[in-house]
């Protein structure tokens, strides 16, 4: 495993996140309620950048009593960071999505060090990465040819 310092733990805002290019790998990380937090700046749903996304309070749905919604609240002990691309939500602490924990960012090893944060990065992580960043980008694309019309579509008439 490699190290790499970052920055210094009093560069960040509690709670606050950052995006650093580390070894060509970006990387977010986290700081909330005083312990740091670092994710694959990837997201899962179509590679989009999702550490440099909004970081938003978790939002709870109130229930009556005969289970029929009542209200929306903020809950102040969770926080999301939302992808910029296409919204996904994945909890701060645990990297997961709220209601598909099988989706969940990709968690880096990060530690305070005499003041400063050093992430662990394994060795040939910079490669893996380009590989599923380039395996998200075909899954992408294929989606999007599968929904293009297979036929030529004639120009509209001018005039």
């Amino acid at each position: 495993m490699e190290e790499f310092t970052v920055a210094t733990a009093s560069d960040f805002e509690d709670p606050g996140h950052k995006a650093f290019n580390v070894a060509g790998v970006e990387i977010g990380v986290f700081l909330q309620s005083g312990t740091f937090y670092a994710y694959e700046n990837v997201c899962p749903h179509r590679a989009g950048p999702v550490c440099q996304g909004r970081i938003m309070p978790r939002t709870l749905e109130m229930l009556n009593a005969d289970r029929t919604h009542n209200s929306l609240q903020f809950c102040k002990e969770h926080s999301h960071i939302v992808c910029p691309w296409h919204g996904l939500e994945f909890d701060v602490v645990t990297g997961y999505h709220p209601s598909s924990p099988h989706i969940r960012l990709r968690r880096i090893d990060v530690a305070v060090v005499d003041g400063r944060v050093v992430v662990r990065l394994p060795d040939g992580f910079a490669s893996q990465q380009i590989d599923r960043i380039s395996l998200k980008a075909a899954q992408a694309n294929k989606v999007l040819s599968a929904s293009r019309p297979t036929k030529d579509v004639p120009d509209a008439p001018k005039g």
